[in-house]
């Protein structure tokens, strides 16, 4: 999450009774309606309890000016393309919005840390099969793919974009792919949420 060196907030905490005291009155920029960082700020706005403006754009870098000049009051963007602006002072970092701090930013404390326990938005990636695949198949691949995120160089390139790798069963990655299903369809029922 990050705002302009503008804002009055320099926590989120600050952040939200600034919003509180100014209800409607802030916006927050995105990538895009339904992306990411729309459903991100949505769930913020609906677990601080603060009315905020969606600002879509087409993409999230370019909304930076505008938030480096104060005309939008927050972004949650990815840490790595957040980073040059943050490092360069364009821009402050509040929090990450992952349950788990970042290995980009150790010192940047999470939002649970932050005053909103239980929030916890992440990107993932993974690897879907038709359905109907061969369980000898889909076993093959898992096995395969557990040691490439095993191997020391993947670790090491992942965590230098920020990402940290996880191996599994399909069936743990299914209870992950249906755990954020239902929250993110909450969010998007709650903060009803329409594709344009």
């Amino acid at each position: 999450m990050v705002v302009p060196n503008t804002s009055p907030a320099k926590s989120v905490k600050e952040w939200v009774d600034y919003a509180r005291k100014n209800p409607g009155k802030l916006n927050y920029a995105s990538s895009g309606i339904g992306g990411i960082s729309h459903l991100t700020s949505e769930m913020f706005a609906s677990m601080a309890g603060i009315k905020i403006t969606h600002v879509p754009y087409k993409g999230t870098q370019l909304s930076m000016p505008d938030l480096m000049s104060g005309q939008i009051g927050i972004l949650f963007d990815s840490v790595l393309t957040a980073k040059p602006h943050i490092d360069a002072k364009r821009v402050v970092a509040l929090t990450v919005s992952s349950k788990e701090r970042s290995n980009l930013v150790p010192d940047m404390p999470t939002m649970a840390e932050s005053g909103l326990p239980g929030f916890d938005s992440w990107t993932w990636f993974g690897i879907f099969a038709p359905a109907g695949a061969p369980p000898s198949v889909v076993d093959r691949v898992n096995a395969e793919v557990n040691k490439i995120v095993a191997d020391p160089a993947v670790r090491e390139r992942f965590a230098q974009l920020g990402f940290e790798t996880t191996g599994g069963t399909p069936a743990q990655f299914a209870a992950v792919v249906e755990s954020e299903t239902a929250k993110w369809s909450k969010v998007i029922h709650d903060a009803n949420v329409k594709p344009e």
